[in-house]
């Protein structure tokens, strides 16, 4: 089924043009067209377009070996660092991906798991140690307060309805720091030089 395309809305266009200084947000050329984020033609609020140069549109957007994907496009466009389109951001991005699971019915020690595996990457690139303190601050699993005692089913019901309470505890904390963990993990990028080698030589 072919998808709708509804023209762009001048002053929308014209606002995420000034938003990117009329340049290619992937790599900076001149008369960029607008691409939308969920690939919807129809869907044209500012959030969702990003200018991209004919080649970078094209050739690498629309192809699928090369595009960067939807979630990370829409990262950046929140963000707009340079380094979260580059190639070596990905082993962070995707240890990030557990930022989108915080659904009523996630499991909370997976979650836990997961933050785990994203403070302990974080702690080995470059100024990583600071930042993956303030991470841990952030993303910690409440303890539950409750004991178990074995052959108890007192104790035992006591016990699950703590790890109930601990587990709701934890999601509305994931979804409250969300954002301040995605803003320390964009400072943390500042401290990255992931320019090419050909780049590193000419500077």
């Amino acid at each position: 089924m072919p998808k709708i395309r509804a023209s762009i809305p001048k002053a929308v266009s014209d606002a995420v043009l000034r938003e990117f200084n009329h340049r290619c947000a992937i790599c900076g050329e001149a008369r960029p067209h607008l691409h939308h984020i969920d690939e919807n033609p129809s869907n044209n609020p500012p959030e969702n377009l990003i200018p991209l140069c004919p080649n970078c549109h094209l050739t690498d957007q629309h192809d699928a070996t090369n595009a960067v994907p939807k979630v990370k496009l829409a990262f950046f466009r929140i963000y707009k660092h340079r380094n979260i389109l580059k190639p070596q951001f990905k082993s962070i991005f995707s240890r990030m991906a557990f930022l989108n699971e915080i659904h009523d019915d996630a499991n909370a020690l997976k979650l836990s798991e997961a933050a785990d595996e994203l403070i302990r990457f974080v702690e080995h690139v470059p100024m990583g140690g600071f930042f993956a303190g303030s991470l841990k601050s952030h993303l910690a699993l409440p303890l539950s307060g409750a004991v178990y005692v074995p052959g108890s089913r007192e104790s035992e019901i006591m016990y699950e309805e703590a790890q109930r309470k601990r587990d709701s505890k934890y999601l509305e904390q994931l979804r409250r720091v969300r954002p301040d963990v995605e803003r320390l993990i964009v400072e943390l990028l500042d401290h990255q030089d992931w320019r090419a080698a050909d780049d590193r030589r000419t500077s």
